[in-house]
């Protein structure tokens, strides 16, 4: 086993710095002692080959999974834990794969925990990747029974060996408090750290005066019974940057202020979209509970406003914005409906498409195509916005800037249209050769918002 975990303590100790990056070191090698202690365990009960021990396909020396596995994020890894556990509609009924740690995907962890005895945190801390690892490493292609969370964890494919799946404990690393969420503000060298358990509960805050990132985290799980592996990944890594917070953190009255009238407009927007969704019977529990969180958040940033601390009340502003535009990501608001939509303004210059979408109640939002062939800018708006294209065709407006010119050729029976403009950008068109000539200009221009004289003045179509 020595052998296998090619570990040296020894080494460890000797370049140890700090007890809290002993920990750290201390916390990843428990976590692929679990890794390899399951897959050990699962070889001996499926094999009688003892020496030499058979090559075991599929396993990897580190981790498959990376380190941002925390709430809130969205990436590749936490795409490919929803891909297993969605194999089991008890586990996970939602069944999407977006890659978004949300509440339902935290519910999900909780009841894979739950499945195979481990505190159920709704964190992947080591013990939970540990498991993650083992099923991984067994299904590398990802092509999981449908029954294969049901209560026993995959025996690895052994080289030359017929294997059978075996039940496997996993050792768990628990944490007498379970902890869902963890806010911080500062002021100066004072750190208050705000915490919520997976029930809603919140807990009493800490106020706390660390040295340095590490030293936080460690005073946290401290005060909080949890690991540090689970404190960190609850923790935006920014938070940990010292010497960037404090160089920042010049907020001013009128910041504050901004930044607590945009909570309040997405906590009104949140509070109105979840109504909505309530009355039409969608489900909202999920939603009503992050409005509840960015309400009482605003308030804190209401209060730290009135205190004169404007670095904490444009953080917790923030904080509590980006809940309210959660709970509305949650019930599938967010304004992505041709019924909502105003018009969408498109700008084409240089090779790329800048877009602009106007709401019906004033809000707008904005991102960049990389594109300027009209059919592909419509299909890669639809698929940001999530609607149809023949939606988006309708209320899409298109600007190609000061026009150029126009020139025209015939094709047989066609007429072949260009129309050139300053930003370097071309759209070709094509008429019937016996095709009314106003008809053809009067097209040109409603494609192209441009003026219909200035068409008429460029277009000769006695070729």
């Amino acid at each position: 086993m020595v052998a296998m975990l090619g570990f040296s303590f020894a080494t460890h100790t000797a370049n140890a710095q700090d007890v809290s990056g002993a920990l750290e070191r201390i916390d990843q090698i428990i976590a692929e002692m679990q890794s390899l202690r399951a897959e050990l365990v699962a070889l001996v009960s499926s094999t009688s080959v003892t020496t030499p021990t058979p090559a075991v396909q599929g396993s990897q020396a580190g981790s498959t999974l990376g380190t941002d596995l925390a709430y809130g994020s969205t990436n590749d890894d936490i795409k490919k834990i929803q891909t297993l556990l969605a194999t089991d509609s008890d586990i996970y009924p939602y069944g999407v794969s977006s890659g978004f740690f949300g509440p339902k995907t935290q519910e999900a962890i909780k009841l894979f925990q739950s499945r195979f005895n481990l505190d159920p945190v709704g964190v992947v801390g080591p013990s939970t990747r540990a498991l993650l690892e083992v099923f991984f490493a067994a299904y590398p292609a990802g092509n999981y029974p449908e029954d294969v969370l049901k209560k026993s964890v995959p025996a690895p494919v052994v080289a030359g060996a017929s294997t059978t799946q075996t039940p496997v404990t996993t050792p768990v690393i628990s944490s007498s408090n379970v902890v869902r969420s963890i806010t911080l503000s500062n002021d100066d060298d004072e750190y208050i750290v705000r915490s919520y358990q997976t029930n809603g509960t919140r807990n009493r805050d800490i106020i706390l005066y660390p040295e340095d990132g590490d030293d936080l985290i460690e005073l946290i799980a401290k005060k909080l019974g949890a690991s540090e592996s689970e404190v960190r990944s609850l923790i935006d890594e920014d938070d940990l940057d010292f010497d960037s917070k404090k160089s920042s953190n010049n907020s001013d009255e009128n910041d504050a202020e901004d930044a607590i009238e945009d909570a309040d407009k997405a906590i009104d927007k949140a509070r109105d979209e979840i109504k909505e969704a309530d009355d039409d019977g969608d489900d909202i529990d999920d939603a009503d509970e992050l409005y509840d969180e960015a309400r009482e958040l605003y308030n804190e940033a209401r209060d730290a406003l009135d205190d004169e601390e404007y670095d904490e009340a444009v953080e917790l502003a923030e904080e509590a914005e980006d809940l309210a535009e959660e709970a509305v990501d949650e019930i599938g608001g967010g304004g992505n409906n041709s019924d909502d939509i105003d018009v969408i303004e498109v700008d084409i210059k240089e090779g790329e498409a800048r877009v602009k979408v106007e709401y019906d109640n004033g809000d707008d939002e904005k991102f960049t195509v990389e594109d300027e062939d009209e059919e592909d800018i419509i299909e890669e708006i639809a698929d940001e916005l999530d609607m149809d294209e023949d939606d988006i065709e309708d209320l899409v407006e298109f600007d190609y800037g000061d026009l150029d010119k126009i020139t025209t050729s015939l094709n047989g029976s066609t007429f072949l249209v260009r129309v050139y403009f300053e930003s370097d950008v071309d759209v070709k068109f094509t008429f019937d050769e016996d095709e009314d000539e106003d008809d053809i200009i009067e097209e040109i221009a409603d494609s192209l918002n441009l003026n219909e004289d200035d068409v008429e003045k460029e277009l000769d179509l006695d070729v």
